[in-house]
């Protein structure tokens, strides 16, 4: 894992899961281990590991979902961005459609292609 990937951070959450939550097969709570200690974990014990691995798994596959049955929308997104590098909130809204509201608080320009 690359230190402050998204996939550290998704595997740091389902150690929490996994040890404090009683999400897993383990019922023992482990509320006060340190996020060294959840990365040792995660490295040395099979057991814990599988059982973020499947947390981690089961995630992705309803990102994929999400991701699927929204593709026209993403699509057309990218066309915009790939054509003027941003949106604003009404462009957005428009393709997100009537019923999607967004949040006044974010600012005018939303979304920015990265430039590299």
């Amino acid at each position: 894992m690359v230190a402050g990937s998204d996939l550290e951070q998704a595997t740091m959450v389902a150690a929490q899961l996994v040890a404090c939550s009683g999400l897993s097969s383990n019922l023992v709570f482990k509320a006060n281990l340190t996020g060294a200690e959840l990365k040792r974990m995660v490295r040395d014990n099979d057991r814990f590991s599988r059982e973020c691995d499947l947390i981690l798994k089961t995630q992705m596959q309803r990102v994929r979902e999400i991701l699927e049955a929204n593709k026209p929308t993403i699509q057309s997104i990218a066309v915009d961005l790939k054509k003027s590098a941003k949106l604003e909130r009404h462009q957005l809204s428009e393709h997100l459609g009537k019923n999607t509201e967004i949040s006044p608080s974010v600012d005018s320009t939303i979304i920015k292609l990265a430039r590299t």
